[in-house]
C-alpha cells in the first residue's frame, strides 16, 4: 500500500516536471470545512488536522517561492504553472489608503501592482483564447494605529471554556453582522491562525 502511495506521488511529480498540463475537474474543490456530523473527532483533533494541513501548504509555498522567484529558476516544481511567477511593481511612497486618522504619521503607504494578467497565458485557466480575460490587482497597505482601536473581549466556546479575544474596530465590513473589523484569539495555541477576519 505504501509503495502505491509513493508511486502515485512520484508519478504526479514526474507529470508536473515534464510540463504536462492537465485539466482536472473534482467535486471536492472549494473551502475545507470540518464535517459537523463526525463524532469520532474531538475539537482538538480536528483543529490539529487543519493546523498540520496549513503548515504543509505553507512549507510547500515557501519551497516554491525560494526555488522559483528571483532571477534564476532552480527546481522541477518551477514548471508546474504556465508562468513560474507573476511580475509586479511596487511603490513605497503612496498616501494612506484609509480614511481618517488610522495610519501612523511617520510611515507611508506601500502599493503593489500586477499590471494586466492574462487568464489563459499567465494563470493557465483553460478557455478559448477569445474568452480569456485580463485582470489587474492593485493592493495598498500601510502601518496602522492599533492602541486606539483595540478592545478586549471574552467569550465561551461550545466546551464552556472562556476564550480571550482582542477585537479591532476600524469600521464595519460589508454586510457582516458584527461591528468589529477583525478579532485575534489570544488563547489560540493550536489553531490554524491566531486571528479571524470577518
Amino acid at each position: 500500500m505504501v509503495l502505491f502511495g509513493i508511486a502515485g506521488v512520484f508519478s504526479a511529480e514526474v507529470t508536473k516536471a515534464a510540463g504536462n498540463e492537465t485539466l482536472i475537474r473534482s467535486p471536492n474543490c472549494g473551502y475545507l470545512l470540518q464535517d459537523s456530523n463526525r463524532s469520532d473527532l474531538s475539537l482538538f483533533e480536528a483543529v490539529a488536522g487543519f493546523t498540520a494541513m496549513e503548515a504543509n501548504a505553507t512549507l510547500a509555498a515557501s519551497a516554491y517561492s525560494r526555488a522559483c522567484y528571483g532571477k534564476s529558476l532552480s527546481g522541477l516544481q518551477c514548471h508546474q504553472y504556465p508562468k513560474p511567477n507573476i511580475p509586479w511593481t511596487s511603490n513605497r511612497n503612496v498616501p494612506c489608503p484609509f480614511k481618517g486618522n488610522i495610519c501612523k504619521d511617520d510611515v507611508g503607504g506601500f502599493e503593489m501592482d500586477t499590471g494586466l494578467i492574462d487568464s489563459l497565458n499567465t494563470l493557465g485557466i483553460n478557455s478559448k483564447a477569445s474568452e480569456a480575460i485580463q485582470y489587474r490587482k492593485v493592493t495598498s497597505c500601510s502601518v496602522i494605529r492599533t492602541k486606539e482601536y483595540a478592545y478586549d473581549y471574552n467569550s465561551t466556546n461550545s466546551e464552556n471554556e472562556v476564550q480571550q479575544w482582542v477585537r479591532y474596530y476600524y469600521g464595519k465590513l460589508f454586510d457582516h453582522p458584527h461591528n468589529f473589523t477583525y478579532q485575534y484569539n489570544k488563547d489560540y495555541v493550536i489553531g490554524p491562525s491566531g486571528y479571524t477576519l470577518v
